[in-house]
């Protein structure tokens, strides 16, 4: 196995329709869930609604490769994604998950067209880093 990266693009909020999201962005997400859905083991129900895009999981060197694809779907919904947050009170993530294998370590630094982009719709940014 070698080191594989994957990028994620969380919408999160309280309560929003999910298809609002998905037709005002004009793209289709790979997944969501509405608060209060039992969670797959049915133990649990989710206590927000979410709605994501995201990138394969791919072997990389450097996180800003998988951020950067989303970042091409995304760039010109900046001012719908900063209407929505607005109208639905939202959060944005940008998540990264990256697992290390052979110890083969990528490059976890952030451009500044990333960050400005984050900036702008008022993005968080956190990363998941899991050693094997």
């Amino acid at each position: 196995m070698a080191t594989n990266v994957n990028a994620e693009f969380v919408i999160i909020g309280d309560t929003f329709d999910p298809d609002i999201v998905t037709q005002r962005l004009g793209i289709e997400p790979q997944g969501y869930w509405i608060k209060g859905e039992k969670t797959p083991n049915a133990h649990m129900e989710r206590k927000d609604t979410s709605w994501w895009i995201q990138t394969d999981y791919e072997h990389s060197f450097d996180i800003m490769c998988q951020l950067s694809e989303l970042i091409s779907v995304l760039q010109n919904k900046k001012n719908t994604l900063k209407e929505l947050r607005t109208t639905y009170d939202l959060e944005y993530v940008f998540l990264v998950v990256v697992n290390v294998e052979e110890n083969e370590k990528p490059a976890i630094a952030l451009d500044s067209s990333f960050i400005n982009f984050a900036s702008d719709i008022g993005a968080e940014f956190a990363v998941d880093l899991y050693i094997y």
